[in-house]
């Protein structure tokens, strides 16, 4: 496995795996973003549009910030 790449077994890539599917039971879905700053978050996606959003209930905020957050430390160990 070459360095950086994470690992099936990986518990954070479960995790992120499991946030996926709870945001898309919500109609959303987490989107890489090169371009985020650490702590700022990546894309939260709606499912209908297609489109980012910012505006959403809190539990969906929450999910959307651990996965931005388990995304920066799998890239920044």
């Amino acid at each position: 496995m070459e360095h950086g790449q994470v690992g099936h077994d990986d518990p954070s890539k479960d995790r992120r795996d499991e946030i996926q599917q709870q945001l898309a039971t919500y109609g959303y879905r987490m989107e890489y973003d090169a371009g985020a700053i650490p702590g700022e978050g990546h894309c939260l996606v709606s499912l209908d549009t297609g489109e980012a959003v910012d505006d959403v209930p809190e539990p969906i905020a929450t999910l959307a910030e651990e996965w931005s957050q388990l995304t920066d430390d799998l890239e920044n160990p």
